[in-house]
């Protein structure tokens, strides 16, 4: 594997012409397999639950399509996949009916989601599941078409 120098690099002259804008993964449903999870967590800055606190779990998922990954002219295609999390007024998991259910629907197409059943989120890495993915604005330029992951199943 080669190492990155950054001398060479910052006195190195290009004179080709990069890519400026990404082709976005084709919305549709694709296999995908959870290959990292990253808890995040913060709290909300303005409005009226100005305070409170948020926690998201970002699922990194790689697809498995090797027409994709010709298309798009890439060797590995990630998406990330926010789930929003419902806490418990002490920051816990809320357990409660019709909460968290994005994160139950992750659960559940991962065979995970069984009442009694010891679980815990670093379990879901490794687990294959389809992957639905639509076209939604891009924040940083409405007029451009982001993919982005709009639910998961079982594969």
């Amino acid at each position: 594997m080669s190492q990155f120098d950054a001398t060479n690099f910052m006195n190195a002259v290009f004179e080709d012409a990069l890519d400026d804008k990404r082709i976005p993964v084709p919305a549709g449903e694709y296999i995908g397999q959870i290959v990292e999870i990253k808890p995040v967590s913060g709290q909300i800055s303005k409005g009226e639950r100005q305070g409170e606190d948020w926690a998201k779990l970002n699922l990194v998922m790689e697809l498995q399509d090797e027409g994709l990954k010709a298309l798009l002219k890439r060797n590995k295609i990630t998406m990330t996949y926010g789930v929003m999390l419902d806490l418990t007024p002490n920051g816990g998991l809320d357990m409660g009916p019709q909460r968290n259910t994005a994160l139950g629907a992750v659960r559940t197409a991962c065979n995970q989601n069984t009442k009694g059943q010891p679980w815990q989120p670093a379990m879901l890495v490794g687990h294959r599941l389809r992957v639905m993915v639509k076209h939604v604005p891009s924040i940083k330029d409405p007029s451009q078409l982001i993919a982005d992951v709009s639910g998961v199943a079982k594969p």
